[in-house]
């Protein structure tokens, strides 16, 4: 579910490309009619479909033909619906396609239909939508929402993304950055510089110190992933939750957030001059 959000660009631009050396036969979309969608494009999307369909049957890789096929439905609900936007128009859409499909090709993706919820495809969209807003305020020139009304939308976003994460199988890997991080001298050199917030934060030398260990180890914490980027989108997600936390219960005095922020990003940038093999930075979502 992770990869398919990440992963929107990539498949919105193959679904999206009608360019003369894109197009293809199809004739079976000709007159497509379909309740869920207005007539005037419905020979277009399913087309596009078609296309889509076709080109993830060429990919022997299973896992990239899987996240696929969950961004269709994503594309259905997000792009093709419009009025008639709901989880179980955008399901009904999603088997109307495949059977076109199945008309146009012979071929039948019989795992690919029985293996979508209402409840997943609520989670998927909700959290691709994260990824998007969270990319469209780092696409403006920062790292952080910016304004008010940017502040509200990501708190607001926020709160969802935790509820869903709670929920994954994968959340006892987000849980591993939690554990000890032992040895205090191995870390305390990259921490050194934030020794003065103790004065406000009493314990934000432990938390340097886990950010430390965890962005030192993340390969072998998350062993479990093989993708790079995902491993650092857990951690970043992991380190503003944290955060976060510590601000609603205990880090009462937030005028210097500022500072343990930039601390962080000093930590990251001696572990990078020390850690030839770490290539995650810190990007903390406020």
């Amino acid at each position: 579910m992770y990869n398919v959000a990440n992963s929107v660009d990539t498949y919105r631009s193959q679904l999206n490309d009608d360019t003369e050396s894109s197009t293809m036969d199809i004739s079976v979309c000709q007159n497509f009619d379909s309740q869920y969608i207005d007539k005037a494009n419905s020979d277009l999307n399913c087309e596009r479909a078609i296309k889509y369909l076709s080109y993830l049957k060429s990919f022997e890789d299973l896992n990239y033909r899987d996240q696929g096929f969950r961004y269709l439905c994503y594309w259905i609900y997000s792009d093709v619906l419009k009025e008639k936007k709901s989880f179980e128009n955008t399901l009904n859409l999603y088997k109307e396609f495949h059977r076109k499909y199945e008309e146009f090709d012979g071929y039948k993706f019989d795992e690919y239909l029985n293996q979508f919820s209402t409840y997943m495809l609520e989670n998927l969209i909700k959290l691709t939508d994260l990824y998007k807003m969270f990319n469209a305020f780092k696409s403006n020139g920062g790292n952080s929402c910016t304004n008010h009304g940017q502040v509200q939308q990501c708190s607001e976003k926020y709160i969802i993304y935790e509820k869903i994460l709670t929920n994954l199988s994968k959340y006892k890997l987000y849980n591993k950055f939690n554990e000890e991080h032992g040895d205090t001298l191995q870390y305390s050199n990259y921490c050194n510089d934030m020794e003065y917030l103790e004065r406000w934060y009493t314990d934000i030398l432990e938390v340097c110190y886990m950010f430390a260990k965890n962005l030192i180890y993340l390969h072998e914490i998350l062993k479990e992933e093989e993708d790079n980027d995902e491993r650092c989108r857990y951690f970043n997600f992991w380190i503003t939750d944290h955060v976060k936390k510590k601000l609603k219960t205990e880090w009462n005095d937030h005028r210097y957030i500022t500072s343990i922020l930039s601390g962080f990003y000093g930590v990251e940038n001696l572990i990078r001059a020390s850690t030839h093999n770490n290539n995650c930075h810190f990007d903390y979502k406020s």
